[in-house]
């Protein structure tokens, strides 16, 4: 008898693998690293460290990572395929160097988290794609200071930038997160709210968006921005709504010497970042 012949991936024409692994690639991974985001006092000063869920959410496995283990071949293929699209000409804006990622926001605090795409490794990376999912009229200022949801967020933000997909401070990058731009979509904002002013100075009128998810968010980034924390970790960053949208350019000439200094009147609020983020 004829030796039968198996199917292999190996077997199949280079095309059709690279479609294969595309695929792969592109899959929604609905890795819900953690259930919420909590806000607790010590030492006199926040902690936000990330509740992770127990059991077999923290041993999620990427599918391409899976892939990447079949053997050598399939290793070194996936691994150029990857690179080639990096590479390219448009790679830095591909869909195949964005990592996505959606966060629910409640009434309190932040809850799920959960990662959608994860299509390359940290190094490879250049966008960050934020779905909030926020209920309406959340309120991130109060007289007392910032909300439960603002350090939240921050501490996510930081959690993401040093310790990858995880965000387990116990493993952190060997590099922080180095990114092109970082896209926050807002769901759920509320009909949009605009207010005119007028300066004291020229008498010219300024409208602006105010007392929404939108524009809070759009406050706080500001901040980040304006202080130069992000100076060295993204270049623009990106908050849209579909009614409007901003875009804050970092300033790359920014002494890398203040960057990431966070502000005086910022302490005890849960904004530090780094290492003394994560409440270690």
């Amino acid at each position: 008898m004829p030796p039968r012949n198996e199917a292999s991936l190996l077997g199949l024409p280079r095309e059709l693998r690279d479609n294969i692994y595309a695929h792969v690639l592109k899959t929604d991974v609905d890795y819900q690293v953690a259930k919420d985001y909590t806000q607790r006092y010590g030492s006199q000063r926040y902690c936000d460290p990330s509740e992770h869920p127990k059991g077999p959410l923290r041993e999620h496995i990427v599918p391409w990572t899976s892939l990447a283990l079949v053997c050598r071949s399939v290793n070194d293929e996936l691994s150029n395929y990857l690179h080639g699209i990096v590479e390219h000409g448009e790679s830095r804006s591909n869909d195949l160097t964005t990592w996505t990622l959606d966060v629910k926001i409640p009434r309190r605090g932040i809850g799920a988290v959960t990662w959608r795409t994860l299509p390359c490794a940290p190094d490879d990376l250049s966008v960050l794609d934020v779905t909030i999912h926020a209920v309406e009229e959340i309120k991130f200022w109060g007289d007392g200071g910032p909300m439960g949801s603002v350090p939240c967020l921050y501490q996510l933000l930081n959690a993401i930038l040093h310790c990858g997909p995880h965000l387990q401070w116990t493993h952190r990058l060997p590099q922080h997160l180095r990114l092109d731009e970082i896209r926050i979509c807002v769901e759920g904002s509320g009909s949009p709210r605009y207010q005119t002013w007028t300066t004291c100075d020229d008498g010219e009128a300024e409208t602006v968006r105010y007392g929404d998810n939108f524009s809070e968010l759009k406050d706080l980034v500001g901040m980040l921005c304006g202080a130069g924390m992000l100076v060295g970790y993204v270049d623009v960053v990106r908050i849209f709504d579909g009614v409007d949208e901003i875009v804050e350019k970092l300033d790359k000439e920014w002494s890398t010497d203040n960057a990431r200094v966070v502000p005086a009147h910022w302490d005890g609020y849960g904004f530090e970042w780094g290492s003394e983020g994560s409440g270690g």
